[in-house]
C-alpha cells in the first residue's frame, strides 16, 4: 500500500511513491505551495527516481523526475500558461526554448479552466517531457534543455514555489 503525506496548505494528499504510465517509479522528495498574494493556488510535489538527491545534481538527466500540481483554486488556463511562459523565458529565451513554449501552449490549448482538485503531472524522463492533465496524457516535448528549464521554474533558487526543497 502506498503511503501518503498530507499537504498542510491544501489538505491534499501526496503519495510517497509515484508510478505513472510507463515511467520509472519515483519517490516523493518534497512538497511545496504556489501562492498568489496570500492565497494558496496549488500544492506541488517533487518526485525523483533517485532517492538520495544531491541538490547540486538535481538537473542531471540520470533519473526520472516528476512534478504533481494539485490545484486548490480555480485558475484560467491563460493565466497558468502565461505565468509558466514568463517563468521559462526569464531563465532562457533561446530560439529552441521559444519554439518549445509554442509546443507547450499548443498542448495546453484545450484546457480552458483549471478547477479545484484538478491535477497536472509533469514527467521528465531521458529528454522527454510528458504532460498529463487529470490523468490523461495531453502531450510530450522531446527536449532535454526545455525539460530542465521547466523543472527549474519549480526547483531553482528563483522559484515562486515555497517549501519544496
Amino acid at each position: 500500500m502506498n503511503e501518503v503525506i498530507k499537504h498542510e496548505d491544501t489538505g491534499f494528499n501526496f503519495n510517497t511513491t509515484l508510478s505513472y504510465g510507463d515511467h520509472k517509479e519515483m519517490n516523493l522528495i518534497g512538497i511545496g505551495s504556489r501562492y498568489k498574494l496570500f492565497f494558496v493556488v496549488y500544492g506541488v510535489g517533487y518526485y525523483d527516481s533517485d532517492l538520495l538527491i544531491d541538490k547540486s545534481k538535481i538537473f542531471d538527466i540520470s533519473s526520472t523526475k516528476g512534478l504533481v500540481l494539485q490545484f486548490y483554486r480555480n485558475v484560467t488556463s491563460e493565466l497558468f500558461n502565461e505565468t509558466l511562459k514568463s517563468s521559462i523565458l526569464s531563465r532562457n529565451d533561446s530560439e529552441e526554448i521559444i519554439n518549445n513554449i509554442m509546443k507547450l501552449q499548443n498542448i495546453l490549448k484545450d484546457i480552458t479552466k483549471i478547477n479545484y482538485k484538478d491535477i497536472i503531472h509533469i514527467i521528465w524522463e531521458n529528454s522527454l517531457l510528458s504532460i498529463y492533465y487529470n490523468n490523461k496524457l495531453i502531450g510530450e516535448i522531446n527536449s532535454n534543455l526545455f525539460a530542465e528549464i521547466v523543472f527549474k521554474c519549480y526547483l531553482d533558487k528563483d522559484t515562486v514555489i515555497t517549501g519544496l526543497l
